[in-house]
């Protein structure tokens, strides 16, 4: 059996200071460095065959965090990087509120209308994590797997498994920092969502 250990990376300073990141990226805090140590030590006792993780530095620091002191091999992914927000990114969420107030109500409200000129929508997002699985599924039939990527790209992933349409998209609990995903796919048959969002290791 396949099994999918996936996760967000822990807190960040744009996190805190309510800046969208993007494909930008910004440093864990103290926080985050401590939720990612939570996460190791509710993970340490599983011997991941691989770790998959997003290119950006927040989410490689989390995969390295939860490693711990293995050597399990980290292998960086571009597919697994959060939703690219163009004109968005480096800008305070009040700021984008009140300069695209029709847009991040698509954003939120109807998902599956949001459009941007220079980012990707969610179906882009989709399309390249869908992608990512397929690649996971042809490469290895069974086995433990860890993923660390982003919150929206995380939505949008366990939202596949549990064949969801973009427009249902955020229905379910929100994907906090470090909080645990766990999906089980046996050759040739559907994938199971074992655990969903949890952070009882918190």
């Amino acid at each position: 059996m396949l099994r999918l250990f996936l996760t967000r990376h822990g807190e960040t300073e744009w996190n805190v200071q309510r800046i969208s990141q993007g494909r930008k990226d910004s440093k864990l805090t103290e926080l985050g460095v401590g939720q990612a140590e939570l996460l190791y030590g509710r993970l340490k006792n599983i011997d991941f065959n691989r770790i998959y993780s997003s290119i950006s530095g927040r989410a490689v620091k989390t995969a390295e965090i939860v490693r711990g002191d293995k050597d399990t091999e980290i292998v960086k992914c571009e597919k697994l990087m959060e939703i690219s927000m163009g004109d968005w990114e480096g800008k305070k969420f009040d700021d984008i509120k009140k300069l695209y107030p029709e847009r991040l109500s698509n954003f939120w409200e109807h998902p599956e209308l949001y459009t941007t000129e220079d980012g990707e929508t969610f179906y882009d997002v989709q399309v390249r994590v869908v992608e990512f699985i397929n690649d996971i599924r042809r490469k290895h039939a069974d086995g433990d797997f860890l993923i660390v990527t982003h919150g929206i790209t995380l939505k949008v992933i366990m939202s596949y498994f549990q064949g969801k349409n973009i427009n249902e998209l955020w229905e379910g609990a929100f994907m906090q920092q470090t909080c645990l995903n766990v999906v089980e796919i046996e050759k040739n048959k559907n994938a199971v969502v074992r655990m969903y969002g949890d952070v009882s290791h918190y």
